[in-house]
C-alpha cells in the first residue's frame, strides 16, 4: 500500500535497536501539499475547510505518527520485550520522530487506532498532539453464523432496516445481478479501477489514492490474502468490495459501486 500511494507522500520508520536486533519502529509519513491523499485538513476543519483554505492555513505540511490506515498499533515492538521495556522504547521512537518533525518544520498528528483493543502506548496523546483518523471506518461485531443469522440480528433493534436490506436484496435478485469472488481480479482491473476512483470522489469529494497499478500490486503480493468480491448485472461489473485478512482477521479496505444507473 506504501508504494503504491500517491505522488506528495514520504514514507519512513523510525527504528530503535538493543545490539544487532531490531526491537521496534514507528511508522510515520510526510504529507505535502502536492499529496493525492485525503490531507489531514478535511478532517480537521470538517465543512468549513474552503475558509482555511482562501486564508491559506492548512495542516500540511505535516507528519503523520502511526498507521496510516487506522489499522494496527501505533507502534511496532518486538514480542519478546516485557511491558516496561516497551513503554520505554515507545517513548523512545515517539521523541526521535518528534525531534525530526520539528527540524523540518512539520506539524505533527497521530492517527487515530481504529481498533480500541490493539495495543496504542497512550504516550502518543499524552501531548496535545492532532489525532487523526483519515480513512472513515466503521465497526461490526459478529455474532451470527451466516447471513439469516444476520438478519436476525439486525431486526431485533430494527425491523424497518431489515426489510429495506431484503428489498434491495430482491431487487438487484430480479434485475439479474450476481454477486461472486473474483478469483481473477485483474482481469477485471479497469473496470475496478474506474469503480473506486468513481466512488472514492463522490463521497470524499477527492482523488483515489493509489496508483494505478494498486490492484494488480496488492494481489501479486498478498496473493489470496486480498479478497475481491464483485456484483454482475449481466457482464458488466457494477460494484465491488476488498477485503484484507490474514489468519482470524479480515478487514473490508475498499468498496466501489456504480450509480450511474441508480
Amino acid at each position: 500500500m506504501e508504494e503504491e500511494l500517491g505522488a506528495g507522500v514520504e514514507t519512513l520508520y523510525v527504528l530503535t535497536r538493543q545490539g544487532e536486533e531490531l526491537v521496534g519502529a514507528l511508522p510515520c509519513y510526510l504529507c505535502y501539499r502536492s499529496s493525492r491523499l485525503l490531507d489531514p485538513n478535511q478532517f480537521m476543519f470538517g465543512r468549513f475547510r474552503r475558509l482555511p483554505e482562501l486564508l491559506h492555513m492548512s495542516f500540511v505540511p505535516t507528519m503523520l505518527l502511526g498507521p496510516y490506515f487506522g489499522v494496527g498499533s501505533k507502534f511496532l515492538l518486538a514480542d519478546s520485550l516485557d511491558e516496561p521495556a516497551r513503554q520505554i522504547l515507545g517513548t523512545r521512537l515517539k521523541q526521535k520522530a518528534l525531534d525530526l518533525a520539528r527540524a523540518r518544520g512539520l506539524s505533527i498528528q497521530v492517527t487515530r487506532i481504529s481498533n480500541e483493543s490493539v495495543e496504542s502506548l497512550d504516550s502518543l496523546s499524552n501531548d496535545r498532539l492532532h489525532e487523526v483518523r483519515l480513512f472513515p471506518m466503521c465497526y461490526l461485531d459478529i455474532e451470527w453464523n451466516d447471513f439469516e443469522g444476520y438478519l436476525s440480528y439486525i431486526g431485533s433493534f430494527s425491523a424497518n432496516t431489515r426489510r429495506s436490506i431484503k428489498k434491495e436484496m430482491s431487487r438487484f435478485q430480479r434485475s439479474k445481478g450476481l454477486v461472486r469472488r473474483l478469483q481473477d481480479p485483474i482481469a477485471h482491473d479497469p473496470a475496478l479501477q474506474r469503480l473506486a476512483k468513481d466512488h472514492y470522489w463522490r463521497l470524499n469529494r477527492a482523488p483515489f489514492p493509489f496508483s494505478d497499478r494498486f490492484f494488480i500490486r496488492l494481489k501479486e503480493l498478498l496473493g489470496d490474502e486480498a479478497v475481491f468480491y464483485g456484483g454482475f448485472l449481466g457482464k458488466s461489473l457494477v460494484g465491488f468490495s476488498l477485503m484484507l485478512r490474514r489468519g482470524g482477521t479480515a478487514y473490508m479496505f475498499l468498496t466501489g459501486i456504480d450509480r450511474s444507473g441508480a
